[in-house]
């Protein structure tokens, strides 16, 4: 749910995508620091560090390929694109190296609850005929940049499943680390940013928001402990209903689509996620 709703805050803020990237990272960490302080978590095995560490540095890696593919691509090529390789990746590697789907009624349920949230997201956000005009074809550079930044958000996903008995407090911590690291190369070396643009009023403001991605992430560690990679990171697609929902009703946007197409979208996905949770 919290992911869903920080799109809405971030239409009202006027900073670049390197500031929000920056202050997501920023406000993620002040929260972790908040977890060690009071939460006092266990401690960690060596190899749980680390995969913890390269979870969170791997996040970013598609944060970025999302935020340039929006400048190249715009939104509506986007999204789809971006949702549906996210989707399809964690649900064959949760089948393929978890093994989070071993009869085949769990299979053939699970292909289908992914087809019709792939299908939803593109009855929701593409517009047809998606190329109009020669000029308006898609960058194939974007597209493969776009895919292969993908594979952050699946590690992200998939290596915290990788731990021994992990604790998602536990695990909080050196993820964070990870992501503060990963979001300063992205920043200060790609970006080439300087740090006095990043960490002003902006990126205070960013900071703030960044807080409540902190609080949604810890949610996400415990789903998918609990309900395993392929359920967690499918349940957590609600969150482009809510983003969705609040982007018609508060901003008052209008769906490329149209509002009939894009609540059709909406209810596909939400038939999807309750298709995958019963397996």
């Amino acid at each position: 749910m919290l992911w869903g709703i920080l799109p809405l805050i971030l239409h009202y803020t006027k900073s670049n995508s390197w500031i929000q990237l920056k202050g997501t990272a920023q406000g993620n960490a002040l929260v972790a620091i908040l977890v060690l302080l009071f939460l006092n978590p266990p401690t960690m095995s060596t190899p749980a560090l680390v995969l913890s560490f390269l979870s969170g540095f791997a996040w970013p890696i598609g944060m970025y390929g999302q935020f340039e593919c929006y400048k190249r691509l715009g939104v509506a090529r986007t999204f789809p694109i971006s949702a549906g390789l996210q989707i399809v990746g964690n649900a064959l590697l949760g089948w393929l190296i978890l093994g989070e789907w071993k009869s085949g009624r769990q299979i053939g349920l699970g292909m289908l609850g992914v087809l019709i949230i792939l299908l939803g997201i593109v009855v929701s956000n593409v517009v047809f005929p998606l190329v109009k005009k020669e000029e308006e074809k898609t960058d194939k550079k974007a597209v493969l940049l776009l895919v292969l930044t993908t594979a952050g958000y699946w590690l992200y996903s998939l290596l915290p499943k990788l731990i021994v008995n992990g604790n998602p407090m536990s695990e909080f911590a050196p993820q964070a680390l990870g992501i503060w690291f990963s979001v300063d190369l992205l920043v200060y070396v790609v970006g080439r940013q300087k740090r006095r643009d990043v960490m002003n009023r902006d990126g205070l403001v960013m900071t703030a928001v960044g807080t409540l991605y902190g609080f949604a992430n810890i949610a996400f560690l415990y789903s998918i402990s609990l309900n395993g990679m392929v359920k967690g990171f499918l349940l957590g697609q609600i969150n482009m209903i809510i983003a969705t929902l609040l982007g018609i009703c508060i901003l008052k946007e209008r769906p490329k689509v149209g509002l009939l197409k894009t609540c059709i979208g909406l209810v596909m996905i939400a038939v999807g996620c309750i298709t995958i949770q019963m397996i």
